[in-house]
């Protein structure tokens, strides 16, 4: 009877340290060591940061205004292009919902303008060939369009005005940055293409035949015609005109190789092909920090369409 009573407090003793040695487990696994107050944010603060150190679109235009990469300088385009297609799409929408309570022959007028820059620079964000050229023709209307926005103000107020009016700086902005980034990409495309020549002119100078030539002085007519043709969208207009002039001086000194077949002119020839290379790089290094001054890359938020249709009535 006695050895029963003795065996009595031994399983409350087991479980009281069993459950101490549960706890133990669970703090040590979950609350050791310590976590410093700014780690411990949790997944809201991770993902907080995480999207902070996103590149965004801003970013990839911009580095695309000054890369020597083409697929860097095409995924630009790309961005940019998308956000001239929905600039486009905000104005015509905008546009037409004006139209339909514009009350005099000027304010209807303004606002078919309106379509027409949308149509204008939904064909330059679709473009393919010749980009920058639709792309400079849309930042020109867009222009034109906010300035006679701007006359109409106080002329003929009408409901939508400043609606439109924003659109369509806005628009403008895109476009110069889809025609400055196509410029550059042709810039990049005349490098490639000097460079090759430089090297087809030092292989038929090591092989002699005379008759070969008359493919450097084609090619040579074919880059000079582009750079003349970029000239006008170019904001390098010197470093364009001196590569179109060192093109046209190879396309000569190539024709009288063929012709005359003599060293000398070969040699000259080839000088003129390198020469040639060195200008298109230094036109595709060529940088003009002016064409990213006072660009918007980033979508019309809600808050910003807001803001505008409180000016627009303040305007009605």
């Amino acid at each position: 009877m006695e050895n029963s009573i003795k065996k009595g407090p031994k399983p409350a003793i087991v479980i009281v340290v069993s459950a101490l040695v549960v706890v133990a487990i669970a703090y040590f696994s979950f609350f050791y060591p310590p976590v410093p107050a700014e780690d411990s944010e949790g997944t809201i603060g991770a993902v907080k940061r995480y999207r902070a150190e996103q590149i965004t679109e801003k970013d990839v235009v911009l580095e695309g205004m000054t890369s020597m990469n083409a697929e860097a300088v095409n995924a630009a385009i790309g961005e940019a292009s998308k956000k001239l297609s929905e600039a486009a799409v905000a104005c015509e929408e905008d546009a037409k919902g004006a139209l339909a309570e514009a009350k005099n022959a000027e304010a209807r007028a303004f606002l078919d303008g309106a379509l027409s820059l949308a149509r204008r620079a939904e064909k330059a964000a679709a473009s393919v060939d010749a980009r920058h050229v639709e792309a400079a023709k849309a930042m020109e209307e867009a222009k034109e369009l906010a300035a006679r926005a701007e006359a109409l103000k106080g002329e003929a107020r009408f409901v939508g005005l400043a609606k439109v009016q924003e659109n369509a700086t806005a628009l403008a902005k895109m476009a110069e940055s889809v025609r400055d980034l196509s410029v550059r990409s042709e810039y990049l495309k005349l490098n490639d293409g000097a460079r090759e020549l430089a090297l087809q002119a030092e292989a038929i100078r090591a092989e002699g035949k005379s008759a070969n030539w008359g493919k450097v002085s084609e090619a040579a007519q074919a880059l000079a015609a582009k750079a003349e043709g970029l000239q006008a969208y170019a904001r390098q207009q010197e470093a364009a005109s001196s590569f179109a002039e060192s093109a046209h001086q190879l396309e000569r000194y190539a024709n009288s190789a063929k012709l005359a077949g003599k060293t000398a002119d070969a040699t000259k020839a080839l000088d003129a092909a390198k020469e040639l290379a060195g200008k298109a790089e230094t036109l595709a290094r060529t940088f003009d920090a002016r064409a990213i001054e006072g660009r918007t890359f980033e979508s019309r938020t809600g808050e910003a369409r807001t803001a505008t249709e409180g000016r627009s009535s303040r305007n009605d």
